[in-house]
């Protein structure tokens, strides 16, 4: 959700819910589901130019983003990625 005020100035916050999911064909492992928390602020300078930060998994939440079944003896994990920061510069013309 994001809330604007003062016609240059944005902010907005948002959670990312994904429950327990199958590791595998048969169903008898699992990934544990997560919660990751953003948030981000936006100051628009003038008509042409806006600068955002942008906040991803801001509790640096430990979890995994995707798994890979390869065979009965073999399965993969990614791990998610951890707390990260997006500075962005806006030019519209």
């Amino acid at each position: 959700m994001t809330y604007e005020f003062l016609q240059a100035w944005k902010v907005g916050a948002g959670a990312n819910f994904l429950d327990r999911r199958a590791a595998d064909i048969d169903n008898t492992a699992h990934v544990p589901g997560y919660v990751t928390y953003d948030a981000m602020i936006s100051y628009r300078i003038n008509k042409e130019i806006s600068v955002q930060v942008n906040g991803y998994n801001l509790a640096n939440k430990y979890y995994y983003a995707n798994s890979y079944f390869s065979s009965p003896v073999e399965n993969h994990v990614v791990p998610g990625a951890g707390r990260t920061g997006l500075l962005t510069v806006s030019f519209a013309y």
